[in-house]
């Protein structure tokens, strides 16, 4: 029996298959290093969102501890009666929300006034309840306070009269001291920080994939030792105060990463069940003329999940197995092709190039090249919004009449080089007609699209080398976003009315479907 396959045949099908394989390969991979870099982009801009909410609190903070110890002084400059002042701190504490004691104590550490803030009620505390806090580390640290000094304890957990308050209370204890006329020190105000609020937040971050959602339950704050001041399990946290917490440690989880946390960026470590992440928090300081010591809070941490880790690979992973699957029936079909004729290896080609149709002149696709990728590659993008953009150049009749249609020429050559240095390798540029212009915008946001317009515009007024010298163009454009269910025909018109619009109003600029134009500088 004769054989079904020559050896041309199969040698035709390797040389083309691997070739594909390999294409097929770069795309999976350079797909790949999109998603990852997508991620890290997105937890480096939550981290940086975190560390200026961190940094905008603190100094919040530090401005209710002055006013405290301004008002402090104030009232008993004015010789208002001692019994008073507990009134003005209960006010405080209603008003603010924040603080779980507001206290005065003597220089002896005894507590003279002492606002309980419990479950959402300010309590003025009196008599036998109010304690003697001498031997306390806090106390004993703000003794050493000058008068423009700040003190703030380490994170730690509420104790009440020697005991571990529960439920839990995360707390920073911060003070300064209290003087009077003269200058000599009378006392100390304190204020017991409900850190919780610091540590939480009622909002969510969406990244700008579709699939991707970080919360701030997620995020998890690791103190300089690598235990959890905040996780989303609650058993993980305040590990070196409670005894059977001890375990929970992230220096100990992922000991690799934790070698790396000073570096001063975000600290990337790829484990087996997905992505985690740490970043050093910068040192808090109050603004002069207030002094403290460098504030620690400690590291911002986050993890991707192994579920939502392969979740962004699955399409990736889809793709390249139908690019394989693609690949072996091309292979086959061009070895077909290649053992019988020329033409039938030209045909190959237009196949495996998707039958692509290019505007002979600038090498951007046609009209019907452009119509004919338009559902693919908006498919293909989930990402942010897609745009199509409308444009042609200002006056182009006039440059034909003057200088004739070789010049015209050269500069929608230049145009067609210009627009595809201007735009990213994802958007889609063609040459529809003449001196007209498409272009598929593939944005993260709609506001982008005023970006890539500001950018084109100013680019295309450089002047263009010709052969009878420098000819200075500009273009006017109009863009319009694409909304479910809309044709290209459809949106592309709105692009062109926006484009004419531009026209009759001054020509070179731009106009975008939705967003106000830029200022006049």
């Amino acid at each position: 029996m004769k054989n079904r396959f020559s050896k041309q045949f199969i040698r035709y099908f390797l040389l083309i298959f691997m070739m594909l394989f390999f294409l097929s390969g770069i795309r999976y991979q350079r797909g790949s290093n999109v998603i990852v870099d997508h991620i890290n982009d997105d937890v480096e801009d939550y981290f940086r969102l975190l560390e200026n909410r961190m940094i905008s609190t603190y100094e919040d903070r530090i401005r209710d501890l002055v006013y405290t110890r301004e008002l402090t002084e104030t009232l008993l400059a004015d010789d208002v009666s001692f019994n008073q002042i507990p009134s003005f701190y209960y006010e405080l504490s209603k008003t603010l929300g924040l603080y779980d004691q507001i206290r005065y104590l003597d220089l002896h550490g005894q507590e003279q006034i002492r606002i309980n803030y419990d479950e959402g009620h300010p309590r003025i505390v009196t008599g036998d309840e109010l304690q003697n806090k001498s031997e306390c580390y806090y106390f004993m640290e703000m003794t050493q306070l000058g008068q423009d000094e700040v003190y703030l304890s380490p994170l730690d957990l509420n104790i009440e009269n020697g005991k571990l308050e529960w439920p839990l209370k995360p707390m920073i204890r911060m003070g300064m001291r209290v003087q009077n006329e003269q200058g000599s020190p009378i006392g100390f105000v304190v204020l017991n920080y409900l850190a919780s609020n610091w540590m939480q937040a009622d909002t969510k971050y969406f990244s700008s994939s579709q699939e991707h959602m970080i919360d701030f339950q997620a995020l998890m704050i690791v103190n300089e030792d690598g235990y959890y001041l905040q996780h989303e399990k609650e058993e993980f946290k305040w590990g070196f105060i409670l005894p059977d917490r001890s375990g929970a440690n992230f220096a100990q989880e992922f000991p690799a990463i934790w070698e790396q946390r000073d570096q001063g960026s975000v600290v990337r470590e790829e484990v087996n069940h997905g992505l985690v992440y740490i970043k050093k928090i910068t040192a808090l300081r109050p603004e002069p003329p207030y002094q403290a010591e460098p504030y620690e809070l400690g590291y911002l941490s986050y993890s991707v999940s192994e579920d939502l880790y392969r979740a962004y690979f699955a399409s990736i992973k889809q793709e390249w197995a139908i690019m394989i699957s693609l690949s072996i029936f091309f292979a086959l079909l061009g070895a077909y092709f290649l053992e019988n004729s020329v033409k039938s290896r030209r045909e190959l080609m237009d196949t495996l190039h998707h039958q692509a149709n290019r505007d002979e002149l600038t090498g951007l696709f046609n009209k019907s090249g452009f119509l004919m990728m338009m559902p693919s590659e908006a498919k293909r993008w989930n990402d942010g919004v897609l745009a199509i953009g409308y444009f042609d150049i200002d006056d182009f009749k006039a440059i034909n009449d003057r200088y004739g249609h070789a010049v015209g020429d050269e500069v929608l050559i230049e145009m067609g080089n210009r627009l595809q240095e201007v735009l990213r390798e994802r958007d889609l540029p063609a040459r529809i007609h003449g001196d007209e212009f498409n272009i598929l915008l593939k944005l993260r946001k709609e506001i982008d699209a005023m970006v890539v317009a500001r950018r084109l515009i100013n680019r295309m007024k450089d002047p263009i080398e010709t052969s009878v010298g420098e000819i200075f163009v500009t273009v006017s454009l109009g863009i319009a976003f694409i909304r479910p269910g809309e044709s290209f025909e459809e949106v592309a018109e709105r692009a062109d009315r926006l484009m004419y619009k531009v026209k009759r109003s001054g020509k070179s600029d731009y106009l975008i479907e939705g967003l106000a134009p830029e200022p006049e500088k």
